[in-house]
């Protein structure tokens, strides 16, 4: 995909477009930044660069931008090795701070964000 193919879709008002070099495609959200100390952001770290080192680079398909819940996004395929990915990660935050923060998203969901409603994030 070139980076400004849907220019015109992610700079309607009320959207706040993803810049491509901020481009990415998520694998979990961790709690809040402000709940997590420096030595536990660093362990996390740690075991996910350990766990990931053991993962081969795979291709992620990315379907034409969708209405999501909080975003224009492209949904990614096949999902399996995302899965593993996201599962991987999942363990490393649970190894750094337990139960403290919730597994978000609640399953593996591969997408890549063009822009997001202004209106959900602030």
């Amino acid at each position: 995909m070139r980076p400004y193919t849907y220019r015109a879709l992610v700079e309607q008002p009320g959207l706040i477009p993803v810049q491509p070099q901020w481009m990415h495609n998520t694998v979990l959200h961790s709690g809040p930044q402000n709940t997590a100390t420096t030595a536990e952001v660093d362990q996390f770290v740690a075991e996910v660069t350990r766990a990931a080192a053991g993962i081969e680079p795979f291709d992620l398909a990315l379907a034409r931008p969708d209405i999501g819940t909080v975003a224009i996004e492209s949904k990614g395929y096949p999902g399996a090795q995302h899965r593993r990915l996201w599962e991987m990660t999942w363990r490393a935050q649970q190894a750094v701070v337990g139960d403290r923060w919730p597994l978000i998203p609640t399953q593996s969901y591969p997408h890549l964000s063009h822009a997001y409603e202004l209106n959900r994030i602030l």
